[in-house]
């Protein structure tokens, strides 16, 4: 539960001008002291985290922030929480992250029943750097689009865990050495190995003669067994429930490619349950920032005037 809003306001006429609440005895006054501590007060009247710079939310807006966070890619109770960690200070907010999340029409529309399942999996070899290996797959056929498109390609880092997709009409041999160039190479270099299922697209020669060529090499998984590539298989699923939750929301689900690299940006900045990172900071070593985080624009701006 968000702190209440009269001792967010004890805490900010502290800083403001070191004033403690009216009939506080010496131990309220102490824990006054020692909160404030470890904030400091922002020019436009937020109370910060020194530390961190996270914003201290109290009962008057802590449910909108929740709320905007979440709304945003619709996330779990986990990934939102873990969101809300990272831009502001929320005092017991899982009760109310999780209040969220399960009256969240949309996500109840897309949850799952869950089930337990154990599938024996073969070791890999172990990545030395981001790219090292990239696992690949296809999803669909999905409702056909406007621009035609009823596939997605998708492909992952095995380890920054680093999404890539691409919307396609078609699944073939040139759309998917087309994906492998435009998306994997073309902005990462060549991988060590490509680890795909035995679908046609993936084991045609011209696929074959192109990773030949550029000095990749192609593993192929045991048939009908999705989980010796469960790694693009997680991919596939997250992707899938994030893109038609956000078509959802517009009500444009007939238009899912629309919103492809929007619910990228989401998985690419959400925390991986596996490494405990989210892929954006293990392959790059910072955080993308998205628009529910973003500052307000400043309404008394005036064109020209320095910060």
């Amino acid at each position: 539960m968000a702190i209440s809003f009269p001792w967010y306001l004890s805490l900010y006429y502290y800083l403001l001008n070191g004033s403690y609440p009216k009939d506080a005895d010496s131990k309220v006054c102490r824990k006054v002291r020692y909160q404030c501590g470890k904030l400091r007060l922002a020019e436009d009247g937020r109370l910060l985290e020194i530390k961190s710079g996270r914003e201290l939310l109290h009962e008057g807006n802590a449910l909108q922030r929740v709320q905007e966070i979440h709304q945003e890619g619709h996330q779990g109770i986990l990934n939102t929480l873990d969101k809300i960690s990272r831009y502001y200070l929320l005092h017991e907010g899982r009760d109310m992250v999780e209040a969220v999340v399960k009256s969240c029409e949309t996500c109840q529309y897309r949850a799952r029943i869950r089930f337990t399942r154990s599938n024996p999996m073969k070791v890999v070899k172990t990545p030395r750097h981001p790219m090292f290996f990239v696992s690949t797959d296809a999803i669909g056929p999905l409702p056909v689009t406007s621009k035609g498109n009823r596939y997605i390609l998708t492909a992952i880092c095995g380890l920054t865990r680093w999404p890539m997709a691409c919307a396609v009409a078609e699944i073939d041999e040139v759309t998917t050495g087309e994906f492998y160039f435009h998306e994997i190479v073309k902005n990462y270099g060549v991988p060590n190995y490509l680890l795909s299922d035995r679908g046609a697209n993936f084991i045609s020669t011209y696929v074959h003669q192109f990773l030949k060529q550029i000095g990749c090499k192609n593993i192929m998984v045991t048939s009908y067994r999705a989980a010796a590539n469960g790694m693009v298989e997680k991919l596939n699923h997250s992707l899938v429930s994030v893109l038609a939750k956000l078509a959802r929301d517009d009500k444009k689900i007939d238009q899912w490619d629309q919103y492809l690299d929007a619910a990228l940006m989401i998985l690419r900045s959400t925390k991986n349950a596996g490494t405990g990172y989210s892929p954006s900071y293990l392959l790059y070593g910072y955080e993308l920032r998205t628009p529910a985080v973003w500052v307000s624009p400043r309404i008394d701006y005036v064109e020209g005037e320095e910060e």
